[in-house]
This record gives C-alpha cells, sequence and structure tokens, in this order.
C-alpha cells in the first residue's frame, strides 16, 4: 500500500432485511454486493485510464455470491473467471478492519451478527474502497 496516495471508501445504505443473513434476502444481497463491486470497478478502471495504473478496488462480500450465485463458479474449478474484469475481493479478505474503518470515517456502524434479525438492525451498509496511487 505504500504506492497509493489515496483512498476513495463509499458505502451503500441497505435495508435491514438485506444485511441480515435470511435465504429470502440472498438475491437483493447479491444485487447490493454486485453494486458496491461495480463501483469500486468504475473508479478503479477510471483511476486507471487518468494514468493511476496501480489503482485497485474492493468491494463488498463474495464475488461469487455476486456475480455467479445462481452458476456455478468456474474460478473454482481451476477455469478462466467469467467476470475476471468485474470481481473484485472484499476488504475482510485481504485482513482490512473494515467496521474499524467506517467508523474512523464517522459512519453509524451496526454490526450484524449471524443470529440477528432484520427488526433489530438499525440499518445496514455496504461499503467499498479504491486505493489509488
Amino acid at each position: 500500500m505504500s504506492h497509493h496516495q489515496w483512498a476513495l471508501a463509499f458505502k451503500i445504505d441497505v435495508p435491514p432485511e438485506v444485511i441480515v443473513w435470511e435465504q429470502s434476502s440472498a438475491p437483493d444481497r447479491s444485487k447490493a454486493y454486485r453494486s458496491v463491486t461495480l463501483i469500486a470497478n468504475a473508479v478503479e478502471s477510471a483511476a486507471f485510464y487518468d494514468g493511476h495504473y496501480f489503482s485497485v478496488g474492493f468491494g463488498a462480500g463474495s464475488c461469487k455470491t455476486a456475480f455467479c450465485r445462481e452458476v456455478e463458479c468456474l474460478a473454482l474449478k481451476g477455469e478462466e473467471c467469467r467476470f475476471s474484469l468485474r470481481a473484485r475481493p472484499s476488504m475482510e479478505s485481504v485482513g482490512m478492519d473494515v467496521f474499524k474503518m467506517a467508523v474512523n470515517l464517522g459512519w453509524d456502524v451496526y454490526p450484524v451478527g449471524s443470529g440477528a434479525e432484520s427488526e433489530s438492525v438499525t440499518m445496514g451498509m455496504m461499503m467499498g474502497l479504491v486505493l489509488i496511487e
């Protein structure tokens, strides 16, 4: 990260029932993951074409959930990813503390555990990040 001069963090608010792990909300959760990942991808791409070649974006959640929820993931089979130009790792997958980052940015954070019920969640949020060199 020593090559990166800027960080652009962004978030999207999602309804509590999307952030809570209920089977009925899986399609909406996948859509939200995909939205964050595509935003990160677009910002990273714009930075690249502006001369910031080592910029890197991070989405929310698993790329499998965001793009291949209803089909088999080819990358897990050792084949070429269907979405290699769109898929991005999540911040959590590379060891970033997303909750701490959001709190440091002054954003309201409501951690949601696996047993949470949507009625007990104040709001949902998904976050993305682009590091720009």
